[in-house]
């Protein structure tokens, strides 16, 4: 018995317990971090360069100062004046005459408004234009045969020539016009209600009718009618 308990002893005593396999130590792998991707920068655009306002064009006109030149200028101004008071009067005389014409008693009245209104009218109206034509042939200015030549660029300039006068040199500017108008054959600028600058569409030395006409248009934007 002592034997076999001896035994047991010794090999309780040279019993070790089964050592614990070393635990693997796990690396944890990160992810490899990529680097940050610069954000591009926004190429800027090349700024437009301003475009420059077109070279203006110098233009020469020389303009005879006749009789037909003068006539045109003198009836569209007098057109200006006076056709609006002619078709007020002619309107008031045919819706006057009208009115009486309902009338028995008055019937006579009103048709003599309304021929008054009909006739009386555009024949003072033609009667006013041949009086211009008389007049103009008769101003000074055509009589001495009077010639103006200009050149329109940054400024208005020229000479004035007449029989009998010395030359004259005549300047203006462009803010001394107040109005511009174009027909088929002048360009008028105004630098009164009486008087204007008169550049005939076939009197051109330098330049053309369209150059004058663009140029007007830059320098008189709020100042042309027809």
């Amino acid at each position: 018995m002592s034997n076999i308990e001896e035994e047991k002893t010794v090999s309780a005593e040279t019993a070790e317990p089964a050592a614990e396999p070393a635990a693997e130590e796990t690396i944890s792998e990160q992810p490899a971090v990529e680097p940050a991707e610069t954000a591009e920068q926004p190429t800027a655009e090349p700024v437009a360069k301003t475009a420059e306002p077109k070279a203006l064009t110098p233009v020469e006109v020389e303009l005879k100062v006749d009789a037909p030149t003068v006539t045109a200028f003198l009836r569209r101004r007098m057109l200006q004046r006076i056709w609006i008071p002619l078709a007020v009067l002619a309107g008031i005389c045919i819706f006057i005459g009208g009115m009486l014409c309902g009338m028995i008693d008055e019937l006579a009245i009103g048709l003599t408004l309304i021929g008054a209104g009909v006739i009386i009218s555009p024949a003072t109206l033609g009667f006013s234009l041949l009086m211009v034509q008389f007049r103009a042939a008769k101003l000074p200015e055509v009589t001495s045969n009077k010639t103006v030549r200009l050149t329109y660029g940054e400024n208005i300039s020229g000479v004035e020539k007449a029989d009998g006068t010395a030359d004259k040199k005549v300047s203006y500017t462009w803010d001394s016009i107040i109005k511009a108008a174009e027909t088929k054959q002048y360009f008028y600028l105004y630098v009164n209600s009486a008087a204007a600058l008169i550049a005939p569409k076939n009197g051109f030395i330098q330049g053309t009718p369209e150059d004058l006409r663009t140029l007007i248009a830059q320098k008189l934007p709020d100042k042309t009618s027809q």
